[in-house]
């Protein structure tokens, strides 16, 4: 009955966006992993939070298509007019990319490349370990989802594809970059964006695409066959044969997925507080990054779930597993049911809107910061961490165009030297 359920909710949500691939949709299909260990988890509790999280996934749903259907004709516009056509601009998007990519190679020079580490587990969240203010790690985040995004744009649009060298440059070091990292899931998402940075382009898969043309599944493929292979490493999963590690996947994608935003919703009691986790997040962050006030008293929710579940006792001196509650559930221990219901609303209207005018959009920096603003919004909804998303975000499109204008003042530098040569 479960899995008719869910089959249905998939089945309508495709007929919904007419058989396309479109970064909404993404987002739901990878919610039913964790559904169906919602309602695995039911079978050993009282409780019916099954329900709960399917109600929050419709809800969601009538905020994004009711939008949708307000909202989006897409503009059928040329957009060959928001391309770099001079000189400084081609040479300033060059170098934007090109920072990008030096950033993201020093991080895994100085801070070490993960996957090849002894201890994999913790070394794959060091974000911060090649200094610089942890910026080199959060442009492997962040920086390059973007610069895919912008290189990708630019060569679709592009009717000549005088951008196809960075097209290709940019996804080569993508990749190597997502497949060092050290993450088991890493090609898992790098097939996502590729799905969702499509989809904005204008160059929707189709259902029958990914299900007959053999190079599509390839990807998928390669993509699971590096999940397989990366939890090997993983010293508290154990796995000593193929059929253990997809047996672990299998339960990571399911009741691993669902367990701590379960765990959150059981024990709501036990997390109360006087301040909201939402404030005590952002004590958090603006101490561990900025260093204002102290964090020694607060943590994110999540930190505090984990610790509950590990028996970790909660220090900054002590290492916190990374565990993901879910955007529903991390809004349920705050604000409640009702509540949180109607967040989910407006979570589905901002998602359509910002998907809208990503593909609508006239600028292609613009265009590609939206597909940012998408990649996170999946990212919440299906992890939650809604406050460090926001922050980092917020932090990084402020950084990003800092580098992108550094790299426009260069280039006209260098072409006005160029020229007066």
């Amino acid at each position: 009955m479960i899995y008719l359920i869910l089959s249905f909710v998939v089945i309508i949500i495709l007929w919904m966006d007419r058989w396309k691939i479109t970064p909404y949709n993404i987002t739901i299909i990878n919610t039913v992993p964790i559904a169906i260990g919602y309602y695995l988890l039911d079978q050993y509790s009282y409780y019916n939070f099954f329900y709960i999280y399917i109600l929050s996934l419709v809800i969601i749903s009538i905020g994004y298509y009711f939008t949708k259907k307000l909202l989006l004709k897409r503009n059928k516009n040329n957009l060959e007019e928001s391309l770099p056509q001079s000189n400084v601009r081609i040479l300033a998007t060059y170098l934007f990319c090109i920072i990008i990519i030096l950033l993201c190679c020093y991080h895994f020079i100085v801070g070490g490349i993960p996957v090849l580490s002894k201890n994999v587990e913790v070394d794959r969240f060091s974000f911060s370990s090649s200094g610089l203010f942890g910026i080199p790690g959060r442009m492997f985040l962040f920086g390059m989802p973007l610069v895919v995004t912008y290189a990708t744009l630019l060569y679709f649009r592009s009717s000549k594809k005088k951008f196809s060298k960075l097209f290709i440059a940019c996804w080569f070091f993508y990749f190597i970059f997502q497949f060092i990292s050290g993450f088991k899931g890493a090609l898992l998402t790098l097939v996502v964006q590729i799905l969702i940075i499509a989809a904005i382009s204008g160059k929707e898969f189709r259902i029958k695409d990914l299900l007959i043309k053999p190079r599509y599944s390839l990807l998928f493929f390669i993509a699971v066959l590096y999940a397989v292979s990366t939890s090997f490493f993983y010293k508290s999963v154990g796995v000593t044969s193929i059929k253990d590690s997809f047996n672990y996947l299998y339960e990571r994608l399911t009741l691993l997925s669902a367990s701590p935003g379960y765990f959150a919703l059981e024990n709501m009691t036990y997390f109360n507080t006087d301040k909201s986790f939402f404030i005590q997040e952002i004590y958090y962050y603006l101490n561990k990054y900025l260093k204002i006030g102290s964090s020694s008293n607060f943590f994110p929710l999540e930190m505090q779930v984990s610790a509950a579940l590990t028996g970790t006792p909660l220090s900054q001196d002590n290492f916190i597993v990374s565990v993901t509650l879910g955007g529903f559930p991390s809004l349920v221990v705050d604000f409640g049911i009702v509540i949180s219901l109607v967040f989910m609303l407006l979570i589905g209207i901002i998602f359509a809107v910002i998907y809208h005018w990503s593909s609508r959009c006239k600028s292609v920096l613009c265009s590609a910061f939206l597909g940012l603003l998408l990649m996170r919004m999946n990212v919440i909804i299906i992890n939650g961490s809604i406050i460090y998303n926001i922050i980092n975000v917020v932090l990084i499109i402020v950084l990003l165009y800092l580098i992108y204008v550094f790299s426009f003042l260069v280039s006209h530098v260098v072409i006005y030297a160029i020229k007066n040569n």
